[in-house]
C-alpha cells in the first residue's frame, strides 16, 4: 500500500498486527531518510515470483523521492524489498509529477509492460520493465495537475488507468484508460498506442474517476466508478458499459477474491458510495457484492469511521483464504480493514 503521504507500507504478517514499514521516503547521498515521497499508485502482476505467494513484479509509483521526483520503485520478492527505476527521472526530468501506474498482468518474456500517469502530460510507458520510456500516441488528454487544492491534484484520488487482470496467461494484454472530463475509454494493447474504445461519451463526465479490473479467467472485464454519476461495468473490455442502476455514487471501486473457491466465481468487489434510494442523510460507506454487483450489502465495521467523501485508497485481499476483507485508506484516520465474508453469506 502506498497511498498519498503516508509514503507506503506492506502487510507480511496478520491483518491485526502493525504492518512492516517500507521505506519510500527521502534518501539523501549521506544516506539519512527523510519523510517526503508520496505514493501515487500500486499495480502488481498476475505472475507469480518462483515459489508462488507473491506477485513477481510491485510497481510502485511515487513523487518527491530522492533524487527527485517521479520515483518508481519495483520489487520482486513481494514487497521486502525495492528497486529504483532511475530511467523515470531522466527521461521525464526531476519536475515531472506521476498520478499512477499499471502493468501488465503476464509480462512474456523478460521483459514487463508499464504504463505511468504522468501529471500535466499524457501517459508514458515502457516495454521493456522500465529500461527505457516512450510518451504514449492517441488521443489521449493530458492529466491536469493544479497547485492547489483537492479538486484535480493527485490527493483527489482519480485513477483513470487500469491494466487488465485475466487470471490465466494467454489472453490478449489491455490497457483501459477513462478520460474523466469526457466520458469516454480509450485502450491500448501495449500501453504505447491507443485508440478510443465504445462509444464517444461512455459514461457521464466527471471530475475524478477510478477504474478497477474484475478478474476473470479470460480478462476483459472492468468497474468504473464515476462519482456522482454512478457505477459501470464493461465485460468486453470497454466496447459496452452498463451502469448498476443500485448504486447511486461511486467515488472508488476495488476488487478481490471470490467468496466461495472454485470454478469461474465472481471476485468480491466493494464501492465507497450510497445505494440507490437510500434515505436522504444517509452516510456514504463501503458496500460489498459477491456476485457482480448483483446483490450490495454494507460493510458493518467501517460505518462510522469518518472516512469523508473521498477515502484516499481501497483495496481488496486476493487471498483465497482472506477473501471479503478490505482495506481502506482514509483521510486522517489511518488504514482501516474489515472482513465483508459474513454480511456477503447472509444474502
Amino acid at each position: 500500500m502506498g497511498t498519498a503521504d503516508l509514503g507506503g507500507f506492506v502487510w507480511q504478517r496478520s491483518l491485526d498486527e502493525y504492518p512492516e514499514f517500507s521505506f519510500f521516503g527521502l534518501v539523501t547521498p549521506e544516506g539519512s531518510k527523510q519523510w517526503g515521497a508520496e505514493g501515487v499508485g500500486v499495480a502488481y502482476t498476475e505472475a507469480l515470483a518462483a515459489g508462488g505467494g507473491a506477485p513477481a513484479v510491485i510497481a510502485v509509483a511515487h513523487t518527491r523521492a530522492y533524487p527527485g521526483a517521479p520515483d518508481l520503485k519495483l520489487s520482486f520478492d513481494g514487497g521486502h524489498t525495492w528497486a529504483f527505476t532511475p530511467s523515470v527521472n531522466a527521461t521525464l526530468g526531476p519536475a515531472a509529477e506521476l498520478l499512477g501506474v499499471a502493468v501488465e498482468a503476464w509480462p512474456a518474456g523478460p521483459s514487463l509492460r508499464i504504463v505511468l500517469l504522468v501529471s500535466n502530460s499524457t501517459p508514458w510507458a515502457s516495454a521493456d520493465g522500465g529500461a527505457t520510456w516512450a510518451r504514449a500516441s492517441g488521443p489521449l488528454p493530458s492529466t491536469p495537475f493544479p497547485a492547489n487544492g483537492f479538486s484535480g491534484n493527485r490527493y483527489n484520488m482519480s485513477r483513470p488507468l487500469a491494466a487488465d487482470r485475466p487470471t490465466a496467461p494467454g489472453a490478449a494484454r489491455l490497457f483501459l484508460f477513462a478520460d474523466c472530463a469526457a466520458g469516454g475509454l480509450l485502450a491500448s494493447p501495449d500501453g504505447l498506442e491507443w485508440a478510443p474504445r465504445g462509444a464517444p461519451a461512455a459514461f457521464p463526465p466527471t471530475p475524478r474517476c477510478v477504474i478497477e479490473t474484475h478478474p476473470t479467467s479470460g480478462g476483459g472485464s472492468f468497474w468504473i466508478a464515476a462519482d456522482e454519476a454512478g457505477l459501470f461495468f464493461t465485460s468486453d473490455g470497454g466496447l459496452s458499459l452498463r451502469r448498476d442502476a443500485a448504486i447511486a455514487r461511486a467515488y472508488t471501486v476495488a476488487a478481490g477474491a471470490p467468496l466461495v473457491a472454485g470454478g469461474e466465481q465472481p471476485p468480491v468487489v466493494f464501492v465507497f458510495g450510497l445505494l440507490a434510494g437510500a434515505p436522504q442523510g444517509t452516510a456514504l460507506g463501503v458496500l460489498a457484492s459477491a456476485n457482480a454487483g448483483g446483490v450490495w450489502v454494507s460493510v458493518p465495521a467501517l460505518g462510522g469511521q469518518g472516512l469523508g467523501n473521498w477515502p484516499a485508497a481501497i483495496a481488496a485481499s486476493r487471498r483465497p483464504e482472506l477473501s471479503g476483507v478490505v482495506v481502506v485508506g482514509s483521510f486522517g484516520r489511518g488504514a482501516l480493514w474489515a472482513n465483508a465474508s459474513d454480511a456477503l453469506a447472509r444474502e
